[in-house]
């Protein structure tokens, strides 16, 4: 349901945020907009991408230890979808609390990247669009 959630929403803001840069500048100056947009958004995606999975990997297997029966590889209880499940009942449930508290982590994370994108984009120029939409429509 989350990850839904996000390709819904990362669709809309992106399709959104690229048509605001394409109305800011001029024709002269629309490739460059376009490729400086995309190449941020795509940098901004692999730093996301990094800090999650070092946060997936380092703090899933700490809220597992100590918790768990010490017969019990937490190395393949998170990676092996066939150990998992031969797992008994009460090592599963640790297992997925383990992932619950991790993803709450990576959540507060998103967010707070988010908030502070959006104070950055506060100090954006404004644009009067539709001024321009004006010029546009004067034959």
């Amino acid at each position: 349901v989350v990850q839904a959630i996000l390709g819904v929403g990362s669709g809309i803001v992106i399709g959104c945020v690229g048509i605001g840069v394409q109305a800011a500048v001029s024709k002269v100056d629309l490739s460059i907009a376009i490729t400086l947009y995309g190449m941020v958004a795509y940098i901004g995606g692999v730093l996301g991408e990094g800090t999650s999975t070092t946060i997936w990997v380092n703090v899933l297997p700490t809220k597992l230890e100590g918790r768990m029966d010490p017969s019990v590889d937490i190395f393949s209880a998170i990676n092996n979808i066939t150990y998992f499940f031969e797992l008994p009942k009460d090592q599963r449930v640790i297992v997925q609390d383990g992932y619950v508290k991790t993803q709450k982590i990576l959540t507060i994370c998103g967010i707070c990247s988010m908030l502070i994108a959006g104070i950055a984009m506060l100090g954006l120029a404004p644009y009067d669009l539709t001024a321009k939409a004006e010029q546009l429509d004067e034959p």
